[in-house]
């Protein structure tokens, strides 16, 4: 994607925009950790994926990762990262998660150590009231639901009583009376309460915000994860800029000779790029022509 156009590019970042990423199989290929037994092996669950995880005993030290396993994090960190930096410069960033806060923390600081030390260095730097950065905060929906609203709740009513409140929070609606423009928010996420928790919130304030969301694949494989972080870096600018409401979507293809496994099976998916493909569900606007392969 061309970037030469400095004005323009100028231009998009005073856009008010907020982007929300989810954490689990978004940034952390959690389904794949599981499925490879390493989350087990380092102590984190005993048994099925929990999301429930609320503090970490000891455990014994944990099974090496192979190099083949280490090769393929540090190329998603890279690709963590270049994305949620791309984010950062169009506006606030937040990393909304249906999981508790130590998970999230324990995950990143056992699969992606760069990408933790990345979120704590920028919590750091934005204490500085005069940091020329934007912030990148990590939220867990659950905990705020609980804590402010009580216990009990779905995953969709964690996510839109907290992306209500983060909106309410950056003032929207003041941003909207001040610029004469309605706020982005765009949601990208594996589930899909998220993008609905998204669409609600447009709809529901449609005078000062607008939704635009990406739905990636459900229990992506590590080469499917990054691959779809890679298509969002590329396309990420388009969307922001793109003039209006917007909903994508990644699926795997259906093809005769394709496998999908959650484990070790990247064997059976060796492009994952020639498994996935990217659709627009919004057919009420017009295609985003200005990103390769998206297809109404």
């Amino acid at each position: 994607m061309s970037t030469s156009n400095s004005s323009s590019q100028s231009e998009m970042i005073k856009k008010p925009l907020i982007s929300i990423f989810d954490w689990d199989d978004t940034l952390c290929p959690t389904t794949w950790l599981h499925a490879r037994g390493l989350l087990v092996a380092h102590g984190l669950i005993d048994g099925a994926p929990s999301m429930e995880i609320e503090t970490f005993e000891e455990k014994p030290a944990p099974s090496p990762l192979t190099s083949s396993d280490r090769q393929g994090l540090e190329l998603l960190e890279c690709q963590v990262l270049e994305l949620l930096q791309l984010a950062a410069r169009f506006g606030p960033v937040f990393i909304v998660t249906a999981a508790s806060l130590p998970w999230v923390v324990a995950s990143a600081e056992n699969f992606l150590p760069r990408v933790r030390q990345f979120l704590l260095d920028n919590q750091r730097q934005c204490e500085n009231k005069n940091a020329d950065i934007e912030r990148v905060q990590v939220v867990s929906a659950r905990d705020w639901y609980h804590h402010q609203i009580g216990t009990g709740g779905s995953q969709l009513e964690w996510k839109c009583a907290t992306f209500e409140a983060l909106c309410s929070h950056l003032k929207v609606q003041d941003v909207f009376a001040r610029l004469k423009t309605r706020t982005d928010l765009i949601s990208i996420g594996d589930a899909r309460f998220e993008q609905e928790a998204c669409v609600r919130m447009g709809m529901e304030a449609s005078e000062c915000l607008r939704s635009k969301t990406m739905k990636f694949v459900e229990q992506p494989t590590l080469k499917e994860l990054l691959e779809q972080l890679r298509m969002m870096s590329k396309m990420y600018e388009s969307m922001c800029q793109y003039d209006g409401g917007l909903h994508l979507c990644v699926s795997r293809k259906e093809t005769s000779n394709s496998q999908h496994s959650c484990g070790d099976g990247d064997r059976l998916v060796e492009n994952a790029l020639e498994t996935l493909q990217l659709v627009q569900i919004d057919r009420n606007k017009p295609p985003l022509a200005a990103v390769p392969g998206a297809r109404s």
